[in-house]
């Protein structure tokens, strides 16, 4: 599986991106630091803060540009479709990520060539 890659060029594997389809922004993050994990995993570290960007209501993430996470923010709970599209095999999975009873987020990678779509965001409890 590809890893992602940081802030790199995505034009030969696709970029990882992501689609808000939530009522509320999401914070994008260019940078996943650790060399562990897949799409959907979660981690309360793994990220640079030094680029991020807010994705509003029915926006997406830049394209042709690299974003390995998002944010799920403390309180809330989210939940998110992904799509893997590696040569000769496609996955499509939903993940609910609950952080409603927390006050750390968490942030979730999104690997090289894979996709995330924010289904919906609450807090206090899960949609």
């Amino acid at each position: 599986m590809s890893t992602a890659q940081a802030g790199g060029s995505c034009t030969v594997t696709g970029c990882s991106e992501f689609t808000n389809g939530s009522h509320l922004g999401v914070l994008a993050v260019q940078n996943w630091t650790c060399s562990t994990g897949t799409t959907a995993t979660a981690s309360t570290g793994c990220v640079s803060l030094s680029s991020t960007k807010w994705i509003y209501p029915t926006e997406r993430t830049p394209s042709r540009q690299d974003w390995d996470a998002f944010r799920v923010d403390a309180g809330y709970c989210y939940k998110v479709e992904f799509l893997n599209e590696f040569p000769l095999l496609t996955k499509r999975w939903t993940m609910t990520y609950d952080r409603s009873n927390s006050t750390t987020p968490v942030y979730v990678k999104i690997e090289n060539p894979s996709q995330a779509y924010i289904l919906a965001q609450k807090a206090g409890s899960c949609p």
